[in-house]
């Protein structure tokens, strides 16, 4: 192999390498519609004041056995911010915070969002527009979700979905994928959800 053509190989490595890296983190060059800014949340109120001021990006928060906390996810002052809040034993991970998307992956635990918000547990996806109660029963592999709004909610799993309507939930295996979906759970307030209803209401729910 001639010297030219090993360097126009290399150089077309390099080149894709670029591209798909570009590519990968939005690059307008690569194709994509640009590097977005992300931005921290920020906390809002909490019962302990030991608790995590910001997060950012990949990082995890955590309440503790008698503590609730709320956070705002704001980007850019034109577009309304979203705000979580976290029962006691409640463990999230802000995945991204910008103008192009907002998630969380919640890992245990229960919280409400108010606002619009991705929130991711293990391949499912709860697509939150407006109030939502979601529960991780990490010990039992099930993910409790319903929906407190208005706006319908839908949540994905791989190429399914589901859509919920207002005071309506559903119940899902986590690790499982084979068992169906139980859509059929109907809202009513208990002793486990009053507690981070009345905490909510007190930030603004």
């Amino acid at each position: 192999m001639s010297t030219a053509v090993k360097i126009a190989t290399a150089s077309l490595l390099v080149l894709t390498a670029a591209l798909l890296i570009g590519a990968r983190f939005g690059a307008i060059w690569a194709g994509g519609t640009g590097i977005a800014r992300q931005y921290p949340a920020h906390l809002v109120g909490s019962s302990n004041d030991k608790t995590d001021k910001t997060i950012t990006r990949g990082e995890t928060v955590s309440t503790s056995a008698s503590d609730f906390a709320s956070y705002s996810l704001a980007t850019t002052s034109d577009k309304p911010s979203t705000n979580i809040h976290l029962a006691p034993r409640t463990t999230v991970v802000l995945q991204s915070n910008s103008s192009h998307a907002q998630a969380i992956n919640l890992l245990e635990g229960r919280l409400i969002v108010n606002g619009a918000l991705d929130i991711i547990a293990r391949d499912i996806v709860v697509h939150a527009s407006g109030r939502t109660m979601i529960t991780n029963y990490s010990w039992k592999y099930e993910l409790e979700v319903f929906n407190l709004g208005d706006a319908p909610l839908t949540i994905t799993r791989q190429s399914d979905s589901i859509t919920l309507a207002k005071n309506h939930g559903a119940l899902l295996n986590i690790v499982d994928q084979t068992k169906t979906i139980d859509a059929s759970l109907t809202f009513v307030e208990t002793p486990t959800t009053k507690p981070l209803i009345d905490w909510a209401k007190q930030m603004g729910f």
